[in-house]
């Protein structure tokens, strides 16, 4: 596929750069870290060396932790191994109290019967009073069980799904939902939406929530190239999927795998990437979309403002791969590559479409 759109980073004009107002963005952790080899840091401040950069970051996520760097311009750079959440929540401590005004917190609630436009829309809502600094307040584990057991009491329900990207973030909050919700006597299973990197991090939570109920995790795994996580600033790693995937298996989590293709710059040897790692993550449902510039982020605005956009942002925003989303994409070929992926195959059988001839690409695929 031809290589139109800016690649990610380096800060050329017309370059896709994140916006982020979080002061703490900027701190390189675990594998955002480039550099080959690092001088390491135990979490009690005892030197351990230089070591190999990958070596570095599994021995601090072995532990539960981060590999934080601290001195980018050391040679090497010096890298800590550290709970990152907690010393960002301990940093925003120390200076909270010098603030002129206190952070408002912004409560937005989100019910079950919610409806999909209303969620979207109150989803921006939180987003933006993140971008200015406000606080957004999380109900607490009993208020969601306590909202459940009224539901199966009004309807009756035998199973049910939290749709919400956060549900999964806070582990402490996990496993505080799980013990309530079995105290409470619900035996019904659910599906969450799970990140692959939380799930390698905290395997025990995972665990948990099976013993709980969960029947399916649906994971963002989008890629098997590195280089299209990366500019996706999805913040794992191809060996991540691989590995949230076993962990599921092993507690009996059946695996609803997300992924993208037609992401602007990707080749076609990234794409089937993508499609050998489904073969090893062999998910027990494959949902595949096409990558969608949403209405109002950073990224779509990049993709209009080259004229790569062939949909109407709001129309056209279903992720569902049955239409092209921005030009330059071989979507006719793309949608071979998913069926590839989902009824499996051979290095010969990828190696075949690689070869095939180089079609129009903004014809929709269906």
């Amino acid at each position: 596929m031809a290589n139109s759109f800016p690649s990610a980073g380096g800060g050329r004009p017309g370059s896709y750069q994140r916006r982020n107002v979080d002061p703490f963005a900027a701190i390189r952790r675990n594998h955002r870290i480039k550099t080959p080899t690092v001088r390491v840091i135990s979490p009690e401040g005892k030197q351990l060396g230089i070591l190999d950069t990958p070596k570095a970051i599994n021995l601090a996520l072995e532990n539960g932790l981060d590999l934080v760097e601290v001195a980018p311009n050391a040679t090497p750079p010096v890298c800590r191994i550290m709970d990152f959440g907690k010393y960002v929540y301990e940093e925003q401590k120390k200076t909270s109290h010098v603030k002129s005004t206190a952070s408002k917190i912004k409560e937005i609630e989100f019910t079950a019967r919610i409806e999909q436009h209303d969620y979207e829309t109150k989803l921006r809502h939180a987003e933006e009073f993140l971008d200015h600094g406000n606080k957004v307040k999380m109900r607490s584990p009993q208020n969601v069980v306590n909202e459940l057991l009224w539901l199966r009491h009004r309807f009756g329900f035998r199973s049910w799904m939290a749709h919400d990207d956060l549900f999964f973030i806070n582990q402490k909050w996990m496993r505080e939902f799980c013990d309530v919700y079995r105290e409470a006597g619900l035996t019904e299973p659910f599906i969450c939406q799970m990140r692959a990197d939380l799930i390698c991090k905290f395997p025990d939570v995972v665990e948990q929530m099976a013993a709980a109920g969960l029947a399916w995790a649906m994971i963002g795994f989008e890629s098997g190239n590195q280089r299209i996580l990366d500019f996706l600033e999805k913040e794992t790693t191809v060996e991540e999927n691989v590995r949230a995937a076993e962990i599921c298996r092993r507690h009996g989590v059946r695996i609803w795998a997300n992924t993208m293709f037609g992401v602007p710059t990707e080749t076609r040897d990234e794409v089937l990437d993508t499609v050998r790692m489904v073969w090893r993550i062999r998910p027990d449902h494959l949902s595949a979309s096409y990558f969608t510039p949403t209405p109002g982020s950073n990224i779509a605005g990049e993709v209009e403002k080259l004229g790569l956009a062939v949909v109407d942002p709001y129309e056209g925003s279903c992720r569902s791969p049955t239409q092209a989303k921005v030009r330059d994409v071989e979507y006719a070929w793309l949608a071979r590559a998913i069926e590839t992926a989902r009824v499996g195959g051979t290095e010969d059988v990828l190696n075949a479409l690689a070869a095939l001839p180089t079609a129009a690409s903004e014809a929709p695929c269906a």
